[in-house]
């Protein structure tokens, strides 16, 4: 049985190495004006609403779903293309998803396209593909028609699940349960089992278009070591770093910050606390369980805030909103880190302290960097 979460890191990386290699031939780099009015760090030749009307060309959707698919995906591209998503916009959006499923109304079944049946027929018996990809796969041969998205209402009030209805290619009526949930008073999509949406890891603030991360996230398990860094630099990311070490309690301490641009597409900003098991010396651990801190972070680009994050208890915080690109020479990240013990928030300011600006005040280290 292939391990998904090796699998799914090993595929990630072979994806962004591809994008890093083809996206100068996809997009055109220029400073200038755009149609939005502002510069921008890239533009692809048709405006937001022909790419989004390419990316809808299939019957895979029905009418109503379609409608609002346009919607978000243009707004989306619009905040990759500028940054000024209108704030709010998208959550504007969501809520027009009707409520239960009452509102279906079936369509015809298109004709079938040969190449992609055959080609998902044999993808979904591979034994390469792990079994959430293979279940997708076995899906889509037996033909997805006539998707139709609504919310599911859950126990928590304001609190939905994202739903769907289809019709395969045999006239069943098919129903799918996401695990990907709204919360209408904060405006998040998150994911069951706080380990993202769609297990992925990653959660998304609409109001500000902010990627965030909850603490059970598949990327815990993989702790961190500086191999993550050179690779993700040499793939997708451009940013600093500063490493923090310090001893506690007999334990060798790592509080580690980025911020820079990440895909290209995307400005953001990370701190992790980690740890050393006894008798290691690069490979670090995440903190776990009481190890867990809460942290708040602002990420400013040109003296502009940019997104801003907070936890009550985690290993890793983290930001990442879609834009054009700041340099990170410009990028200054405000945050305030709260151990668990004073003595341990005594040890990593003095560390800390070196590289950055800190100020102490109980268990709670204000940085700015």
């Amino acid at each position: 049985m292939i391990d998904f979460l090796s699998f799914f890191r090993k595929l990630t990386a072979i994806i962004l190495t591809i994008i890093s290699l083809i996206s100068p031939n996809l997009f055109r780099l220029f400073t200038g004006t755009s149609e939005y009015g502002k510069s921008v760090f890239f533009y692809t030749d048709t405006y937001p609403e022909d790419l989004t009307e390419l990316l809808f060309t299939n019957n895979m959707f029905d009418d109503s779903t379609t409608v609002l698919a346009k919607k978000l995906v243009t707004a989306v591209i619009i905040q990759f293309m500028t940054g000024e998503m209108d704030n709010g916009e998208a959550a504007d959006i969501i809520s027009q998803v009707p409520i239960g499923d009452t509102e279906r109304t079936l369509g015809e079944i298109p004709p079938k396209n040969a190449f992609w049946e055959a080609l998902a027929g044999a993808l979904k018996d591979s034994k390469l593909l792990p079994e959430t990809v293979r279940w997708f796969l076995e899906m889509w041969a037996e033909g997805i028609n006539d998707l139709h998205v609504y919310f599911d209402p859950t126990e928590y009030e304001g609190i939905y699940q994202f739903m769907g209805s289809y019709l395969n290619d045999k006239g069943e009526l098919i129903y799918v349960y996401t695990g990907a949930y709204y919360d209408t008073s904060t405006h998040i999509v998150y994911g069951k089992d706080n380990n993202g949406v769609f297990g992925i890891g990653y959660d998304c603030d609409v109001d500000d278009m902010v990627i965030t991360s909850p603490s059970d996230a598949w990327m815990k398990q993989f702790g961190f070591n500086v191999g993550y860094d050179i690779l993700g630099n040499l793939i997708f990311m451009d940013c600093y770093t500063e490493r923090v070490k310090f001893e506690y309690a007999g334990t060798k301490w790592m509080v580690q910050l980025w911020k820079g641009n990440y895909t290209r597409y995307a400005n953001g900003a990370e701190i992790g606390l980690y740890y050393l098991k006894d008798g290691e010396w690069l490979h670090y651990e995440c903190v776990d369980g009481d190890d867990m801190i809460a942290m708040s972070m602002e990420l400013y680009g040109n003296d502009e805030l940019i997104l801003s994050a907070s936890t009550e208890k985690h290993w890793w915080i983290c930001g990442f909103q879609p834009g054009p690109a700041v340099s990170k020479r410009n990028m200054t990240v405000k945050a305030d880190i709260t151990f668990n013990f004073e003595e341990m928030a005594e040890k990593f300011s003095e560390k800390a302290s070196k590289s950055m600006t800190t100020k102490v005040d109980g268990k709670t280290v204000s940085i700015e960097w």
